[in-house]
């Protein structure tokens, strides 16, 4: 079990970490071709795409990938499940932009909506290729969709200067081209077959994924719902400064993304085992040491890091990302412990303790953003996820009964407050 931890692990290396750097890469041209103004407009899409990702799929790419690594199904069938509840989803999204059509509104809004029914299909697919155990297709598709962000960022941001426009119409043609790719090298057209799908089979798969939408709005709150405050109370300004130093803690991330792709498949496996608890237990301890090295790492070097990868008119940003980094650590310890309810097809405990930490997120939001503007937001953030962390230690025991080191969990977060208060 810990063979095929470490292989996956180092399959999604490679995705992630090429993907990974070269979104790194484009942030210092993001910041010299795009003001703070658009750059604050352009996050805002991303994050309101976020949203309505997992509504118009109802999350299906996630009982995707759960039910096609149960054995009892056949992966055609649910493959054809998922790609008929995402087209049905995906005409809404089409009727919605007919309407909006009457309004005049701005080019890049109908382009957010053709983004979100290609995000659909892409986050399906990218399910499918890993439950099925095309990790390698995973892995290259991730980098060369990275690769065409590059290419067309260049192209619109920089040749053509299309400002806010350009960013979003590369990250349509990179979720086309991932697509496509996906279509081709997993042959999926010829694995359609909706003659096999079961009503029954339908039912169960949304049983499992509905209870995720809420989940991820509650996960979108407390991950970005700060900026609009931030946009409300202040400007789109001061929400491109506090988008710039969110991506550092993405850093954090990539370390986190790695690992839990393929802990998410081992964990499913390994469910059953006699041996879990202790697997789980054992995961979970080098993962946090693991991801308490890479947060302290990033404290250290945020600094000289921005004064290398941003433009100098955004180098006040590093101020807000400690709070953000340490909010990224407690939600990637969260994240995993939700792979428990995911495990044993308890989605709804997902939901449960998501919605307390978005409602609490939302009141922190209120009171500490007009006071202490994206500081605030960091705060707000951190604090959300700690409780949702701790919440779900408290109720996952009833799947796993997992032990931690919590002298080891302790010191280490001293060690890291103390380096926030030296920085």
């Amino acid at each position: 079990m810990y063979k095929k931890l470490v292989k996956n692990s180092i399959i999604f290396a490679i995705g992630n970490l090429g993907s990974k750097f070269i979104a790194i890469l484009l942030l210092p041209l993001y910041t010299y071709y795009l003001t703070t103004t658009q750059y604050g407009v352009t996050d805002l899409i991303i994050t309101t795409c976020s949203l309505f990702l997992p509504l118009i799929s109802l999350s299906i790419y996630d009982g995707v990938l759960r039910f096609i690594m149960d054995k009892r199904y056949s992966n055609d069938e649910v493959l054809s499940i998922g790609i008929l509840i995402t087209s049905i989803g995906s005409a809404t999204i089409l009727l919605i932009a007919g309407i909006l059509l009457f309004f005049h509104l701005k080019t890049y809004i109908y382009l957010g909506l053709i983004l979100v029914i290609l995000q659909a299909f892409q986050a399906l697919f990218a399910s499918y290729s890993r439950a099925a155990g095309y990790t390698i297709n995973f892995a290259i598709n991730a980098i060369l969709m990275a690769g065409t962000v590059a290419i067309f960022n260049v192209l619109f941001l920089v040749l053509l200067n299309m400002d806010i426009e350009g960013f979003v119409y590369s990250l349509v043609i990179a979720n086309f081209v991932s697509i496509i790719i996906f279509l081709v090298t997993l042959k999926i057209p010829a694995r359609i077959s909706f003659s096999k799908v079961k009503r029954i089979n339908i039912r169960k798969m949304l049983l499992y994924s509905m209870p995720l939408i809420p989940n991820a709005f509650m996960w979108w709150i407390m991950n970005v719902s700060n900026r609009y405050f931030i946009t409300f109370f202040f400007n789109a300004s001061m929400n491109g400064f506090f988008a710039v130093a969110s991506k550092i803690p993405s850093l954090l991330n990539i370390v986190n993304s790695i690992f839990f792709q393929a802990w998410q498949m081992s964990a499913i496996e390994e469910y059953n085992s006699k041996e879990k608890n202790r697997f789980y237990s054992n995961v979970y301890l080098y993962y946090s040491n693991l991801m308490f090295i890479g947060c302290s790492v990033i404290i250290a070097f945020v600094k000289p890091l921005m004064m290398i990868i941003v433009a100098h008119s955004f180098y006040r940003s590093w101020k807000y990302v400690p709070f953000l980094l340490l909010a990224v650590l407690f939600s990637c310890f969260a994240s995993f412990l939700a792979t428990n309810y995911m495990a044993s097809k308890n989605t709804s405990g997902v939901f449960k303790t998501s919605i307390y930490c978005g409602i609490l997120n939302t009141v922190l939001n209120l009171l500490f953003i007009p006071k202490l503007g994206a500081i605030g937001a960091g705060l707000s953030t951190m604090l959300s996820f700690l409780f949702l962390w701790l919440i779900r230690i408290y109720d996952t025991r009833k799947f796993v009964k997992m032990t931690f080191a919590w002298q080891n969990i302790i010191g280490s977060l001293f060690l890291l407050y103390i380096q926030c208060l030296i920085l």
